[in-house]
């Protein structure tokens, strides 16, 4: 709990120094090798990770058109930047390590102005888009830990109520046993002096058996002597 708190902490701190905006980046003309054949196209760098920049680049391709991950690349079909019903396909590219990548779009030799314009585009559009991915991932991470630790407090909240309610519980027999205490510390008085009493009670009256025995002895003596 303690890590989750201090992660929110440091993904609130970095929020506030994130840029409103995406950092003007250029693309630029490359070909890239996509199922052993070259295709040409754009690419632009970005500032976060290969995994996170695929993830981010997908979300997007999937909320606007119809994109497919593949082994290498990814492929892009029905390209909506071009007209809704075009079924030209291209395909992209996400290269880089833990800090940054490069997204590149192909197209083939087959395109023409109008989709390598839109595609140009759409270079242009990316880190600003990717930007806003990258907030919501990160608005998500941090509403999931909101609700974690909520939830966290609230059980917190009840074990602290439980334990007040087991505290006083316990003062309350802490309290009923000291009573009885006391009450069985006065009882063990009163049988130890019963018991002095019964002692002192049987001396006396076993003392008097004992003097009635001999009377007795003496008066059937003298009877058998008539």
């Amino acid at each position: 709990m303690r890590a989750l708190a201090s992660s929110l902490l440091l993904l609130l701190v970095i929020l506030q120094h994130l840029p409103l905006q995406a950092q003007e980046t250029t693309y630029r003309k490359e070909k890239m090798n996509v199922m052993g054949q070259s295709y040409s196209g754009f690419s632009v760098q970005v500032p976060y990770s290969e995994q996170r920049s695929k993830k981010y680049l997908i979300n997007y391709l999937e909320e606007e058109g119809k994109a497919r991950e593949k082994k290498n690349f990814i492929e892009i079909k029905e390209t909506y930047w071009k007209t809704k019903d075009d079924p030209t396909t291209v395909y992209a590219q996400v290269n880089g390590d833990s800090t940054q990548s490069r997204l590149w779009i192909g197209y083939s030799a087959e395109a023409d102005e109008a989709l390598i314009g839109a595609i140009q585009s759409q270079m242009e559009s990316l880190p600003f888009i990717l930007h806003k991915q990258h907030l919501q991932h990160q608005i998500k991470e941090a509403e999931d830990a909101e609700s974690y630790l909520s939830k966290e407090l609230r059980n917190t909240q009840r074990d602290g109520e439980r334990l007040q309610r087991d505290l006083e519980r316990n003062a309350y027999e802490k309290e009923r046993l000291e009573k009885e205490l006391k009450q069985n510390a006065a009882d063990k008085i009163a049988l130890e002096q019963g018991i002095a009493n019964n002692s002192e009670e049987q001396k006396k009256k076993s003392k008097a058996l004992s003097e009635v025995q001999k009377q007795l002895e003496y008066l059937k003596e003298k009877l058998s002597r008539l």
